[in-house]
């Protein structure tokens, strides 16, 4: 997909190499929470409109803040900055949608204080715009490894994962998000 890469993939122990966020867990377990990539149309040296590739860029490096959040911080601080208000999302966990931020939130971080999440990866990302470039459609492949806090067994959790996002006040918020393993998987 241009700039962004084939596959991110970080064990919980390191940080994905980043300017922007701290490189150890004693940083994100404590209460200063990174902030997602600001988001500027303009390029900060050249001061001239971001290129199409720059800002996927951009955009997935704010998916992928917003996966830290939740996958390494029992407590899942810091996601509220990436949920817009009216945000809906369908998961595998929830019967119904679930139908406003404050709702996914509150999905997110159960299940970031019941689950350990023992390794996390994003595969092949895919960025498109929509609506002049104000929204954008972002879909990856990831895997995962979790246990109950308590302990118990490893479990394998791949899946897919598919977000739109719109930008906003300058910000990229989170509207919709659709989750779920892969077909036939038990």
């Amino acid at each position: 997909m241009g700039s962004l890469p084939d596959e991110t993939r970080y064990p919980l122990d390191r940080q994905p190499a980043s300017d922007t966020f701290p490189r150890s867990l004693p940083c994100l377990a404590s209460s200063s929470t990174p902030s997602p990539p600001p988001v500027n149309a303009l390029n900060e040296t050249t001061g001239n409109p971001m290129d199409n590739s720059a800002l996927k860029a951009l955009i997935w490096r704010t998916v992928q803040a917003l996966n830290r959040t939740w996958t390494r911080d029992p407590e899942a601080r810091g996601l509220e900055q990436y949920f817009h208000p009216g945000m809906v999302a369908i998961t595998p966990a929830d019967r119904l949608r679930l139908e406003s931020g404050e709702a996914c939130l509150a999905g997110w971080r159960k299940f970031a204080r019941e689950f350990e999440v023992l390794r996390w990866e994003e595969k092949d990302p895919d960025v498109r715009f929509h609506c002049e470039g104000r929204c954008a459609v972002v879909t990856y492949y990831y895997g995962c490894e979790i246990r109950l806090r308590g302990g118990g067994p490893t479990l394998e959790v791949p899946g897919r994962d598919m977000l739109v996002l719109v930008l906003e006040q300058d910000r990229w918020l989170v509207v919709a998000d659709q989750f779920s393993g892969f077909p036939g998987q038990g």
